[in-house]
């Protein structure tokens, strides 16, 4: 993989980003592949942000960019609709960890009926913990999937009335540097 990389950066490769659904499980090979790589390339952390401390903490200083989602404003959410139990603690610890050590854009998945349990806390901890100026990404392309039918109002997509009310809660939290 390490010539790879050699190859695609002298082909004007302009970053390694890390992806797979979600990189850590292969986090071992990106540490290997990194440690043999010679050339000045950037690297993007490509993430749901539900990872470890231990693979926050072996990140550090190896990532550039931190590309990490914020879905879920609270533990109740994250357990019931994606059985990620302490989501809420890694997610804000990880988010932390991306502004610390690189660059950090966050992209926020609007759920239907969820502004005011998840988008709300999830925007006003952007604000007051990472800044009004951290990049994000507001994003309303949520499409009820797998075993969506299964969860009440998650059944559907979001509304335009709804994405609209988590645009205001943008603004009104004081967020300066978010894109839709």
């Amino acid at each position: 993989m390490t010539s790879a990389v050699e190859q695609l950066k002298s082909a004007d490769c302009r970053n390694l980003n890390m992806v797979g659904g979600e990189p850590t499980p292969n986090l071992h090979r990106w540490l290997e592949t990194l440690s043999l790589v010679k050339s000045n390339i950037a690297t993007v952390w490509n993430s749901n942000s539900y990872y470890s401390e231990e693979t926050a903490k072996l990140l550090t200083g190896l990532i550039d960019v931190y590309l990490l989602d914020f879905k879920y404003g609270n533990n109740e959410c994250a357990e019931r609709i994606s059985s990620a139990p302490k989501y809420w603690e890694a997610c804000t610890r990880n988010h932390l960890y991306g502004m610390k050590y690189g660059e950090l854009i966050i992209r926020v998945l609007v759920l239907p009926e969820h502004n005011k349990c998840c988008t709300r806390p999830i925007l006003e901890w952007i604000a007051e913990n990472l800044g009004t100026e951290v990049r994000i990404n507001l994003m309303d392309q949520y499409r009820p999937e797998w075993r969506a039918s299964e969860l009440q109002g998650l059944r559907r997509r979001l509304t335009r009335e709804e994405f609209d009310e988590a645009v205001q809660i943008a603004k009104d939290v004081g967020l300066t540097n978010f894109i839709t």
